[in-house]
């Protein structure tokens, strides 16, 4: 990713979120959707000063569960970012099992709605809010892949532009070191 970075002339920066979903934690003080999508990108400004805070020059991208992150941030800030690159992920948040771990994360019945792509994308037709570009993908032979096509079908029955690819491959780093590289250079292509 830093060699595409350079290349291409943008800032690169790669937060965790251990495993918690960049989610605001329905049990727990973790707090990480606020701090990646909001605290994060401040404290990078005020840092690197010609990091700018136009929505058209700042994107979110992440894989697998960052994939999911990526998505909900990208649709509940899109005054914010422009762009969602989404690789692998792991969207439908509804469909885990009701479990402490997953409940400690996302809550239960109607708590966990929030939570919801389907949600995030209710939210901002109702605020009437910019819609971003997204740039999904997702391997042949990843377990994923249902996910991957059933959020993309509903992205575009609202309306989206979505750029979507499958290719061979896995769940693997492989497939996404590729797909990264697709996706900066088809949007970078654009500007």
């Amino acid at each position: 990713i830093e060699r595409y970075a350079t290349y291409r002339g943008c800032a690169v920066v790669m937060p965790t979120s251990d495993l918690g979903w960049y989610t605001d934690m329905e049990c727990g003080y973790q707090r990480y959707y606020t701090y990646i999508a909001k605290e994060l990108p401040a404290i990078c400004r005020s840092f690197f000063r010609g990091m700018s805070a136009k929505r058209e020059l700042n994107w979110v991208a992440g894989l697998s569960m960052g994939g999911y992150g990526a998505l909900k941030i990208g649709l509940n800030e899109s005054e914010r970012f422009s762009r969602a690159i989404c690789l692998s992920g792991a969207y439908t948040v509804e469909d885990r099992p009701n479990a402490p771990y997953w409940n400690a994360i996302f809550g239960e019945g109607e708590a966990r709605e929030k939570h919801t792509i389907t949600h995030a994308i209710e939210t901002l037709a109702k605020e009437n809010r910019p819609k971003p570009l997204i740039y999904m993908a997702c391997g042949t032979e990843d377990a994923l892949l249902p996910d991957s096509r059933k959020t993309r079908d509903m992205l575009k029955k609202d309306g989206f532009d979505v750029t979507y690819a499958e290719a061979p491959g896995g769940h693997t780093w492989e497939f996404w070191d590729k797909q990264i590289e697709i996706a900066l250079l088809d949007w970078t292509k654009r500007d």
